[in-house]
């Protein structure tokens, strides 16, 4: 997703598509409101969770998801993340 700039109302649609790829690339947009960060957080695929994980403006209840995961490596660098304060401030917008 080259387009800095992707509507909220894109960005649900596109998070809930069958394409896990195309799940990925909406998980790694940096504007992504914490509701879709919580619903990508709980996606099958690992290969979303995991570029969720690494999205810098992931928010902390998003990453205390991604603190239970399934996944070893994936909840290790989200407990990391929240114990080193690595996360967002929840906006106080609509999200």
């Amino acid at each position: 997703m080259a387009n800095k700039f992707v509507p909220v109302e894109l960005l649900a649609e596109l998070s809930s598509e069958d394409d896990a790829e195309l799940r990925a690339e909406v998980a790694r947009k940096r504007s992504l409101p914490e509701r879709l960060q919580l619903r990508l957080a709980r996606d099958s695929n690992e290969g979303v969770r995991s570029a969720l994980l690494y999205n810098a403006k992931a928010t902390r209840q998003c990453l205390e998801t991604l603190a239970a995961d399934p996944a070893e490596w994936i909840s290790a660098r989200a407990r990391q993340r929240l114990e080193w304060g690595e996360y967002r401030a929840t906006s106080q917008s609509a999200e």
